[in-house]
């Protein structure tokens, strides 16, 4: 099939280019939205965002300290403007879609971190993707200007700035107190690894709900990021397995072994396109 230049597709991969710091957040995870949802429209989510962002100008004094900065957008984000986390409905996937974030105003931690990063944006504020383990959170950078070098974690999903403190009580609630916190845990990640994180959601809700179409474009979405990724060419083989496309799945597994994994491995990869092979299609794809 051939993809125009205007195709979501098209434009999602044209997104990873170039410098992976410029990539534009909020445009990856739109265009994730727009080929998984029929009735996206791109400019009504960008008018919405700017809206959210000229009423957060009423409610954000930018003249104080990055801590009451942060403490002004959590209060507007989370309970003026009622951007939530979905507590009751967490692996619901419209709750991993941007446009369906901005509509139902519930998310989870990733998503809605979305938000505040679009919002801060507009309102010139530096705020930056922390990978914290278990639970997505957001950097507000102090700003010289005021006086105020010091960065201030903000947890979109709760609406709350964190100290070093409750991040740590985060960590124990989010990993059953299997992770040690390190500093490193609050370090800024980059664009290209928060948009496969937001991929690697929606591909382990789709395994887990079983729909195999929709799991098989997240997949695809991924090896647009890195067609290389051994994970990513494994997780699309193993899709297409389950929709009886034997050939191309052996043909994904035939990359693979194309990037010399371990001889191990190898012959584990060789084994399986053997029984794919044996097996035939069982329809058309």
């Amino acid at each position: 099939m051939t993809l125009s230049s205007d195709d979501p597709r098209t434009q999602f991969a044209n997104l990873f280019e170039g410098d992976e710091q410029n990539i534009d957040l909020v445009e990856a995870a739109l265009l994730i939205a727009a080929e998984h949802h029929a009735e996206f429209d791109l400019e009504s989510c960008h008018t919405q965002i700017q809206n959210l962002a000229n009423q957060a100008k009423n409610h954000v004094e930018l003249g104080q300290t990055a801590e009451e900065i942060g403490r002004d957008l959590c209060n507007f984000l989370y309970r003026e403007a009622a951007y939530s986390g979905d507590h009751g409905d967490y692996y619901n996937p419209d709750n991993s879609y941007l446009d369906r974030v901005l509509q139902r105003r519930k998310g989870i931690p990733i998503t809605l971190a979305l938000v505040y990063i679009s919002v801060g944006k507009q309102l010139g504020l530096q705020i930056e993707p922390v990978g914290f383990p278990g639970h997505f959170l957001v950097k507000l950078v102090g700003n010289d200007e005021n006086h105020d070098a010091g960065d201030v974690i903000l947890d979109p999903f709760s609406g709350q700035v964190l100290s070093e403190d409750d991040c740590r009580e985060l960590l124990k609630t989010c990993t059953q107190d299997t992770v040690t916190f390190r500093s490193e845990h609050l370090d800024t990640v980059s664009n290209k690894e928060v948009v496969r994180r937001i991929l690697g959601n929606l591909k382990g809700i789709y395994l887990g709900r079983q729909e195999l179409d929709e799991a098989l474009a997240i997949c695809d979405q991924l090896l647009l990021i890195n067609r290389d990724s051994p994970r990513d060419i494994i997780d699309r083989a193993h899709v297409l397995e389950q929709m009886d496309c034997h050939a191309a799945a052996a043909e994904d597994l035939e990359y693979l072994l194309s990037l010399n994994p371990p001889p191990k491995a190898s012959e584990s990869i060789r084994d399986k396109i053997a029984k794919l092979q044996n097996l035939g299609d069982g329809q058309l794809h």
